[in-house]
């Protein structure tokens, strides 16, 4: 008997090794208290959990054992499930934290390969030379797995329409299509009241998909009325709307409830129907074969010393207001755990001038 473990952000049954796993095969699973009682908005901790809870039925719908547990720490539930379960061997795919992947193969895990990117790490880590622009890296892209070409030349003509795709918002605001969202079931609903006791922030869990159903049918939506204008103001930002013509599918790609093949196969799909123009297509393809993966190889190529390399020989002291940004988020923090309450606007991360961390495990 055997265990493949799946995170919560590798949502998805139809990539490697699912489509050859025996049903005699445990599917193990787990909260972490560790990962889940870090200070996070309390939409992205119910997203985490909500989507790999309706993940779980998901799998056991399709006729595997499903070993859901919560434990203080990923390697206190995988020690958990190997005394109650005695597989002979865990398996999972990549994690994509470089942390993550130390772990679990410090557990005698054995790490396959992300089948959840385009591009091959292995293969992109024997050549000479690597990739040192996005520009050229996603034309290369698209030359290897011919999208939006026209022969061995870009559709239209051109490779980018950054030119096009640079306008302001219009003097009055400009008129956006509503965002999708999905209603709570119960379940969630009950999710989110627990989880408002110890996360900041206000409930926007309608807004993101948390079923494989639910994010197909927010790419269907996508492709219908929102990326056909999303090209002439990708760039541009609003007071008065948080969304405008921006898909909100990379909280689906990023969970693996889509995969970046079909979504770029779907955009690709409508411009050749005529329901997509060009600039937009090539807009938002680039953000997804190119940006997405781009960032992944950079990420994947780097040695572990890249944080503390310091390339540009740096050596000024950081600003004052840079070199408070970590005093005041911990102070920030002590204060929410305190008084129990969400900061202005339900948001926290902009208010202290910090970006969560890679949100991988990070047990001992």
């Amino acid at each position: 008997m055997r265990t493949f473990f799946v995170l919560g952000d590798q949502l998805a049954t139809d990539v490697e090794p699912w489509p050859s796993l025996a049903k005699d095969v445990i599917i193990l699973m787990i909260e972490s208290d560790q990962l889940i009682n870090q200070p996070r908005h309390l939409t992205r901790v119910s997203l985490y959990l909500s989507a790999m809870r309706r993940f779980a039925e998901q799998v056991r719908a399709m006729g595997f054992r499903v070993d859901y547990r919560r434990a203080r720490t990923f390697s206190g539930g995988i020690a958990q499930h190997c005394e109650e379960c005695n597989p002979e061997s865990i398996v999972m795919n990549l994690p994509r934290g470089r942390h993550a992947q130390k772990l679990f193969a410090s557990l005698g895990i054995e790490l396959l390969s992300d089948k959840f990117f385009l591009t091959d790490i292995v293969e992109m880590k024997s050549r000479s030379k690597r990739p040192a622009t996005l520009e050229f890296f996603q034309r290369e892209q698209r030359r290897r797995l011919n999208v939006l070409m026209e022969g061995d030349q870009p559709a239209g003509g051109q490779w980018n329409f950054d030119a096009s795709n640079r306008e302001p918002l219009p003097k009055n605001g400009g008129t956006w299509p509503a965002p999708w969202e999905a209603a709570l079931s119960d379940e969630e609903q009950k999710l989110v009241n627990e989880l408002r006791v110890n996360h900041p922030g206000e409930d926007a869990l309608r807004y993101w998909p948390r079923s494989r159903a639910q994010a197909v049918d927010q790419l269907r939506d996508a492709l219908e009325r929102i990326i056909p204008t999303f090209g002439p103001h990708e760039d541009a930002a609003s007071y008065d709307n948080w969304h405008l013509s921006h898909s909100r599918l990379s909280a689906a790609l990023n969970m693996g409830l889509l995969h970046p093949r079909e979504v770029i196969m779907a955009v690709e799909a409508a411009f050749d129907r005529n329901e997509i123009p060009l600039a937009s297509a090539e807009g938002f393809i680039r953000q997804v074969l190119g940006w997405r993966e781009w960032v992944w190889v950079l990420h994947q190529l780097r040695d572990d010393d890249y944080e503390t390399s310091n390339f540009l020989g740096a050596t000024a002291q950081l600003a004052t207001s840079r070199q408070m940004s970590t005093t005041l988020y911990t102070q920030f923090t002590n204060r929410f755990h305190r008084h129990k309450r969400s900061p202005p606007n339900g948001t926290y991360g902009s208010w202290c001038g910090r970006r969560d961390s890679n949100p991988q495990p990070s047990d001992p």
